[in-house]
């Protein structure tokens, strides 16, 4: 039980300590230098950025003068809607069906938005669909960890632990996900933990497409039906009745659904969330810098 402790006691520290970095005004590195933010809202394409032939990272800074290059993709059966940039001076593209767009860096931080929009059809009223959706609860420390599509390459008992997912479409057209959860386990330089999602002291949720969070409709374990927490937790002997299943409103207008899930373990746990935290491990309920979200491909949906 040593060697997990300290496990635990490093990923805590690492957590905390990535949550702990700033970028300082000051820095002589970085004077006159503007960041650059893009966003392919609700995911259903992606936006890139480049400057003098190279992609820019998230945190890079961007000389007055440069010219950055946008370019989206939309996901299958999504077209481009809308540009919106904020900053700069718009030299090319950026407009209703456009993929790409250049803008000068003058004297502000550039913030560039692409809408998509669904051009798949309607689905059926009051049927159900399948397809490939999944979940990702990732932590980059420890060399990286994703709790929620576990590491099923290491084994049968490592898998995600999303079990499955449906949707569902009521009279109106308005659709639910199902999606149903068990315990799993993810190997950590080889401590095996076990994992599960924990509605004790957060009561599992999700964000709308106004990235508002809400509450979701779960249900839990039977009696008897079990997950080990961390040893220091008061239900170590007894075992706590874990996440089953969680139901909330999707629709077209978006592809993933960030979470709020604290996903928990015999060495740690982690609150979820859409990541603009920045608490650490082991603190349910705070939001932290870790993502947790149910992506769906729609494109692949097909009646059950």
């Amino acid at each position: 039980m040593k060697k997990i402790s300290v496990i635990a006691a490093a990923l805590a520290a690492i957590c905390i300590g990535f949550a702990s970095c700033a970028y300082n005004e000051g820095d002589s590195a970085t004077a006159k230098k503007y960041s650059v933010t893009v966003i392919a809202v609700n995911g259903n394409g992606t936006l890139t950025a480049e400057a003098d032939g190279k992609a820019l990272s998230a945190k890079e800074k961007v000389a007055p003068g440069t010219t950055v290059k946008f370019t989206a993709v939309p996901k299958t059966k999504y077209e481009i809607d809308k540009w919106t940039i904020t900053g700069g001076t718009l030299e090319e593209g950026g407009t209703a069906g456009s993929t790409t767009a250049k803008v000068k860096i003058t004297s502000s931080d550039i913030n560039v938005n692409v809408t998509f929009k669904w051009t798949g059809g309607a689905f059926e009223s009051n049927k159900a669909y399948k397809g490939d959706i999944k979940l990702s609860c990732f932590v980059d420390a420890m060399g990286g960890v994703d709790f929620g599509a576990g590491q099923p390459d290491k084994g049968e008992k490592y898998k995600s632990l999303l079990e499955g997912a449906d949707i569902a479409f009521d009279s109106e057209g308005k659709a639910k996900i199902t999606a149903r959860f068990r315990k799993s386990a993810v190997s950590i330089h080889g401590i095996n933990a076990n994992t599960f999602i924990d509605p004790r002291n957060s009561t599992p949720g999700y964000y709308d497409t106004d990235g508002v969070k809400k509450d979701a409709d779960f249900t839990i374990s039977p009696e008897g039906d079990t997950a080990i927490p961390p040893e220091k937790d008061p239900a170590y002997a007894s075992g706590v009745r874990y996440v089953t299943l969680m139901t909330f409103p999707v629709s077209t207008d978006a592809s993933v659904y960030n979470l709020w899930i604290y996903v928990n373990s015999s060495v740690m746990g982690v609150q979820f969330c859409d990541g603009s935290g920045t608490a650490g491990a082991g603190e349910p309920n705070k939001a932290t810098r870790f993502i947790g979200k149910i992506t769906i491909d729609w494109s692949t949906l097909t009646e059950q």
